[in-house]
Order: C-alpha cells, then structure tokens, then sequence
C-alpha cells in the first residue's frame, strides 16, 4: 500500500513539474516578445530624434515655390545621407508619384547598435509639400514595433 501510495506522489510531483516546467518557458518567450518589443519602440524614437536632426539641417531657401518644397527636401535629404556610414549603400528613394520618400529605400534599415536595433522612415508630402509626415518604424531581431513613431510638421 506504501508504494502504491509512494508511485502516486512520485506521479503527481512528475506532472506539477512538467506543469511548472510549460509555465516557466511561456513566460520566458513572452518577456523576451516584451523585450523585443519595448526595444523596436525605442528604435522608433531614436530614428525620429535622427530624423528631427536630419530635418532641422536642411536649408530651404526662402524662394522656394509651395510645388517645388518636397522636390528640394528630397534634393537635400539624399546629399546629406546617401553614402554615409548610416546608410550604407542604400539611398533615399522617392516613389513614382513623388509624394512619399523611404529612408533608406527598398527592404533596407538603418542600424543603430549590435544589439539588433533598426528603423526605417517615410515623409509623406501633405497640403502641397507644405506640410510634412515623417512615419518611423523600428525593429529589433526581426520584431518590429507595433505603431511606430510619426511626427507631422508645417
């Protein structure tokens, strides 16, 4: 009766500690998932300061017509950060109906440390180049931020 009594606990703390065992995994893939996330947020807004930088260097002259102000963003967005170290062999890409520019273009991103972190950006051209929508996105091994960062300025 001993033994029997003996398999039956031997048996229950088995099945407790797979129990536990299912537990302990699951928590640990869903803090990473957290971690990986909270880490592409702050990809996000570390590539919008880099965009806010990179925006506040421009020099548009005072001249500029309403239809020409995204055209020349374009112009001096792409000399300021096509060949650099940021950009690698990426460019600035604007696409067909020139209303939006990607930073950098195609399936490229910009890395920001060895820890995995990227983003990439997007302007969007509002109210006739009068208005801008700056659109960041950041990623960490492969796991992209849920929303992003977006700034619009006039």
């Amino acid at each position: 009766m001993m033994a029997v009594l003996a398999m039956l606990f031997i048996a229950l703390f088995a099945v407790l500690s797979l129990g536990f065992y299912s537990s302990i995994t699951t928590s640990v893939a869903t803090s990473a998932n957290g971690r990986h996330q909270a880490q592409a947020r702050l990809a996000a807004e570390s590539g919008m300061a880099f965009m806010k930088y990179e925006l506040a260097n421009l020099n548009i002259p005072g001249g500029t017509s309403p239809d020409q102000l995204f055209a020349t963003i374009y112009s001096q967005l792409g000399t300021a950060l096509n060949g650099t170290s940021n950009m690698g062999s990426a460019t600035v890409e604007m696409n067909d109906t020139q209303d939006t520019m990607t930073i950098p273009g195609g399936n490229a991103w910009i890395s920001m440390d060895d820890g995995g972190g990227q983003f990439k950006a997007t302007i969007q051209s509002l109210q006739n180049g009068e208005q801008l929508r700056v659109k960041v996105m950041g990623q960490v091994n492969g796991v992209s931020a849920e929303n992003g960062a977006q700034l619009d300025y006039a």
